[in-house]
């Protein structure tokens, strides 16, 4: 949905943080759109009270985009987006609440948009897919893996202290490895272990 997607982006202006220099990520593929901006949950925000608890980490922008209209309700954004993908078929967003120094939040495409796809479309993703997942691994998800190997229970802060690396690369590197299948998680995300499923030799 429109709004909801604007209502993202907005999010994302206002609550990043701005002591960094790194843009705003704005992707959208086929099957998604993934938005990430610089800065984690801030202040009595966290990952239990996440949508209901809401900090400003630029209380001046906050209040210059509600007088300007670009926010119509403080503490309600997040609420209604979840409503407006469901309503319109996409599923519950996904939210990455432990990259600390990233928000990162994935919009599914929608079970109706899904069937308009062409077959042969689907299958000429799907072989990229797979050629992807056979690509040699880059020397930094060769470290990110090996971190991994060693302490299974790495977070993606422990992974981004550990390598000297931001924890967006650590969740790129990561992503990568989970779709070629060198990793999985189990039992959760807070309180879960990787596996290593095949080792870099």
């Amino acid at each position: 949905p429109h709004w909801a997607t604007r209502e993202l982006l907005m999010n994302a202006i206002c609550h990043r943080t701005y002591e960094s220099n790194g843009p705003i990520q704005f992707y959208q593929y086929n099957d998604r759109i993934e938005l990430m901006n610089p800065g984690g949950l801030y202040g009595k925000v966290n990952a239990q009270n996440f949508p209901f608890v809401n900090d400003y980490r630029n209380p001046v922008i906050a209040e210059a985009m509600k007088v300007l209209g670009f926010v119509n309700r403080f503490s309600r954004g997040i609420i209604r987006v979840k409503e407006e993908l469901k309503e319109n078929g996409n599923g519950e967003p996904e939210f990455s609440l432990d990259l600390g120094t990233a928000f990162l939040v994935v919009e599914p495409i929608s079970a109706e948009a899904l069937k308009y796809y062409p077959s042969e479309e689907k299958s000429e993703e799907k072989s990229e897919e797979k050629s992807e997942e056979k690509k040699e691994l880059s020397e930094m998800e060769k470290r990110v893996l090996e971190v991994i190997a060693g302490k299974p229970s790495a977070t993606y802060a422990f992974i981004s202290d550990n390598l000297g690396i931001s924890e967006t690369s650590v969740y790129n590197a990561v992503r990568h490895l989970k779709t070629g299948e060198w990793i999985k998680r189990k039992e959760g995300k807070k309180y879960g272990s990787w596996v290593v499923l095949k080792k870099n030799i």
